[in-house]
């Protein structure tokens, strides 16, 4: 399967813009730190997708907890070859969750070669992925977070990603000059959250 044949239709016209102050990456490592506080997960990759580098391949925005290998790999064999980031970039717009893949798409991601080469040997036992768009539907990039336990990827934890990703997108969208860094505190504000550790 190529991801070319699904990644460009979201590919707009605008122009590619600069980013002078830092502040894609300031606003990618603050929302970091919120969501492994808030979710308890033990690794955190943000990655951005660039719609003119005509290639699969994203670009690290904040990351945490994963080995460089595994980055390198998720930012490209992973969205290129594995079928849970085709099902998550084309089926199913929710975090979705090593069980989730196996209970309602059948596919059993422990034994993807992702979890095998990347994540088990990192003692990794549940993550999740999530593909982010933009509210007009255009594809800007992807979380993925990993957990030690599968009993830590809860339900109320996936639902706190899913909270976070319209102001993920935003930071992942290359294609504007950020507005300016989310404060940690608006962040939480913003989205009902008044507690670390919910």
């Amino acid at each position: 399967m190529e991801i070319e044949a699904h990644l460009p239709e979201m590919a707009p016209s605008a122009q590619l813009s600069a980013d002078p102050a830092g502040q894609v990456g300031d606003s990618a490592s603050q929302i970091m730190q919120i969501l492994i506080d808030l979710t308890h997960c033990s690794a955190f990759l943000l990655s951005g997708w660039d719609p003119m580098s005509k290639s699969h391949r994203h670009h690290t925005l904040a990351a945490d907890g994963y080995t460089g290998a595994a980055v390198a790999h998720i930012n490209d064999e992973y969205v290129r070859d594995n079928p849970g980031f085709a099902l998550s970039h084309r089926r199913d717009p929710h975090s979705m969750r090593w069980v989730d893949y196996e209970r309602d798409w059948e596919l059993p991601f422990a034994e993807t070669y992702t979890a095998q080469k990347f994540l088990l040997p990192a003692g990794y036992r549940e993550g999740s992925t999530m593909c982010l768009r933009l509210g007009n539907g255009r594809y800007v990039g992807a979380v993925h977070m990993s957990w030690t336990a599968p009993a830590l990827a809860t339900d109320d934890r996936r639902q706190i990603t899913e909270r976070f990703a319209p102001i993920m997108a935003g930071v992942c969208d290359i294609l504007r000059t950020p507005r300016r860094c989310f404060e940690p505190g608006r962040l939480r504000a913003h989205l009902g959250i008044n507690r670390i550790g919910a």
